[in-house]
């Protein structure tokens, strides 16, 4: 099961939907909306000694082969770091909007643990 929330953003009051994934994110491909959505950002913790990525897909998760299906958006996090990204203008994801968290950009091989992701999507 995943949560939605509703989040206002204080700079201009536009509603957004945040998905936060209930277990951590790892190499099942996460369908965060299955037809068109705004991505208007992202919190990422990445509790792993070594880097690890989230790769973002303008697909529904039926249509991603996680190592061969290119993303369109990878979000690069460090050893035991976080990252927080909001974006001005979001990127419109024609197709569907979904994630996985892989220990690189473009790969298919699990991190150690799984991610903690929080999605801004609307």
């Amino acid at each position: 099961m995943t949560t939605n929330l509703k989040i206002q953003d204080s700079l201009d009051n536009k509603i957004f939907n945040s998905l936060t994934t209930p277990a951590l994110l790892g190499t099942t491909v996460r369908e965060i909306k299955g037809s068109q959505a705004n991505f208007y950002g992202y919190v990422v913790h990445n509790p792993n000694a070594a880097v690890a990525w989230v790769q973002v897909f303008n697909l529904p998760a039926a249509d991603v082969t996680l190592g061969t299906t290119a993303p369109s958006y990878t979000i690069k996090t460090g050893a035991d770091g976080s990252v927080v990204q909001e974006f001005v203008n979001p990127i419109n994801m024609k197709s569907g909007l979904s994630v996985a968290a892989t220990t690189t950009e473009t790969g298919s091989t699990a991190n150690t643990t799984g991610l903690s992701v929080n999605i801004l999507f609307k």
